[in-house]
């Protein structure tokens, strides 16, 4: 993914200096899209969505374990944004095919406005939506947030078995949470997954790799 549009030399050099508010929206819920060191971040009313602490988290992520050390023939991300994850895979060349769910349609707009995404195979569907999918993936990413909240659909043990069913053997399902607002699973979280950590005390991430 590439940005398509420049901005002025003006707005770049104040973005240094402090985050320029570019555009935003209320509908379907408060987003705002902002211009920090040129670079454009997503934030919700309470949360950033893309390019910014989320980046990082995932970064940390990738970083403990190991993904940036390994190659991904077929990547699912469900909860596109504005692609941090897809920018940080996409830097270190290990990607060969990437599919992202993202049904925000202001979302979607804003991606279409300042993004290049021709490299991406974007459904602009639900994420609840996965049984159209007719492939299986050897790396999941599941980073879906309606400002702080976790969707309902993520609380039921019959996606994440829908997600199992997937996911190639040796694959691996990483879920991104948030620390201060915990997901109201109704199952066992830690007997599906094999291990959570912090990052930065604000993400907890989630981990299960499915062996053959």
């Amino acid at each position: 993914m590439k940005l398509k549009k420049s901005f002025p030399f003006s707005l770049k050099l104040a973005s240094f200096f402090y985050p320029v508010t570019i555009e935003n929206s209320s509908t379907p819920y408060e987003l705002e899209l902002v211009l920090s060191k040129n670079k454009l971040i997503l934030n919700s009313k309470h949360a950033n969505q893309s390019n910014g602490s989320l980046e990082y988290a995932f970064h940390e992520c990738f970083h403990h374990l190991g993904i940036y050390t390994k190659e991904f023939n077929n990547v699912l991300l469900l909860g596109l944004g504005l692609g941090s994850v897809v920018h940080l895979l996409n830097k270190n060349g290990n990607i060969n095919q990437l599919t992202a769910y993202e049904n925000n349609p202001q979302i979607l707009a804003w991606l279409e406005k300042y993004y290049d995404s021709s490299d991406i195979n974007i459904i602009s569907k639900s994420a609840n939506e996965i049984d159209t999918v007719n492939a299986t993936f050897d790396l999941i990413l599941i980073d879906l947030f309606i400002d702080t909240q976790t969707p309902n659909f993520l609380n039921e043990i019959s996606y994440w078995e829908k997600l199992n069913s997937i996911t190639k053997p040796n694959g691996l399902i990483i879920w991104n949470t948030l620390v201060n607002y915990p997901s109201q699973e109704n199952f066992d979280i830690n007997n599906f997954f094999e291990k959570g950590f912090e990052v930065q005390g604000m993400n907890r991430i989630w981990v299960k790799k499915l062996t053959p």
